[in-house]
Order: C-alpha cells, then structure tokens, then sequence
C-alpha cells in the first residue's frame, strides 16, 4: 500500500503541514536565528540582552526562583532523554512507526544542531546565574528553548491525533505553547542565557520541527 494513502487515509500518520505557509514558517524562523547569530557574534545584542534581564529581574522572589528551577528542569536533557524513550517505546508498541520516527528524527537532529551551533558560536554565559553553582556549557543558542520546540512542538501536533472535541485539541495546544514559552523564559529569568539566546534557540527549533516534519513525509520513511 502506498505510503502516501497511508498518511491520507489512516488516523496514525502525521497530518500533512500546510504547504506554503510552512514553508515559508521555517524560512521565517531560520532567518530569524541567522540574523541573531550575525548579531551576537559581532556583540550587538547587548542592549536587547540586558533589557531582557531588566524585565524578569522585576519578578524575583523566593517562591518564583523555586518555580523557575522546576519548570527548567522540562526543557532539561535529565527529563527530555527519559521522555523521549518512554515516547518511543510506547509508539512502537503501538505500532505507530511514523509517528516514532518523526519524534527520533526531531529530537535527535535537534541536538546535532544544538551542539555544532554551540560549538561553533562558544559564547559564554552570564556571570551571574541564580542556579547555584552555575551551569556549564556555552549560551548560545538556548538548548532548553531549541530542545522545547521540537519536543512540545511534536507533543502538540500528536495531541491533534489523540483528541477529537475542538475544545481539547485547543487546551493542548494553548498547554504546549505555554510549556514552551514558560521554559524558555525561565532560562532568562534565571540568568544562564540571553534573551538572544532564547529568541535564537526558539526560531531554529521552529526552523527544524517545520523541516523535520516535511521530511518525513517527503521521503516516505515506512
């Protein structure tokens, strides 16, 4: 049976993305990290970077300090390497080959990417993170917003499978988009990257999840 009419008529392949305007997403989104990289690597985001500072700074407290350390902790490859397996061990039980390849494809040139660009890049990290005993590493570009993309992203998109009523599908996109969106800013507020960091993490994550995603169906991987 042809793998096209699989993913058209059987309710486990992934949903094709709309052509153009995903397309045209992931163009959007890696010239946006490309720009952010030609401007950290010649040092122009400091105004950006500091105003990013300035604006979480204004939230600090004890009770916010301990929920920003948990909610990093699922951006964080102690949770998303578990995750992901228990993702991929499930899947194939199921027998949803598609779906457990389009997750370890992501995930995994996810992380290629991560580390070559912050390999390349070696940009260090503020010197004055709340995290006690810092973090090692380099900052640029935020792994824990690249990495919450492509692993919230994926989890967003399976949701549309998993859920029928409009209201659920819904509440888990808004939940996986906040999930996103609150790991990245924790990663700012407790000051182990730059706001350019985070804003560059994010559009290449957006960048690969779009390119990943057309891949899999482009070359009819099962």
């Amino acid at each position: 049976m042809p793998f096209s009419w699989t993913i058209k008529n059987n309710r486990g392949g992934i949903p094709p993305a709309p052509g153009r305007f995903s397309t045209w997403t992931a163009i959007f989104a890696f010239v946006f990290f490309v720009v952010m990289t030609i401007l950290v690597a010649y040092r122009i985001t400091t105004g950006i970077d500091q105003s990013g500072f300035a604006v979480s700074d204004k939230l600090i407290s004890r009770a916010m300090s301990e929920f920003m350390l948990g909610i990093t902790f699922f951006g964080n490859h102690k949770f998303l390497i578990p995750a992901n397996l228990i993702l991929l061990a499930w899947l194939l039980f199921k027998k949803e080959k598609v779906w457990a390849l389009f997750l370890l494809f992501c995930s995994l040139g996810g992380l290629l990417l991560k580390m070559a660009t912050k390999g390349i890049m070696q940009r260090l990290r503020p010197s004055d993170p709340l995290i006690e005993g810092g973090v090692s590493g380099f900052s640029f570009p935020s792994g824990h917003a690249l990495m919450s993309v492509v692993f919230y992203g994926w989890l967003m998109l399976y949701g549309q499978k998993r859920f029928s009523a409009p209201w659920q599908k819904t509440s888990w996109n808004v939940f996986m988009l906040m999930m996103i969106a609150i790991v990245s800013f924790s990663r700012i507020y407790l000051h182990v990257h730059y706001l350019s960091d985070v804003v560059a993490g994010l559009g290449l994550g957006l960048a690969w999840y779009v390119v990943s995603r057309k891949l899999i169906l482009l070359f009819k991987a099962i």
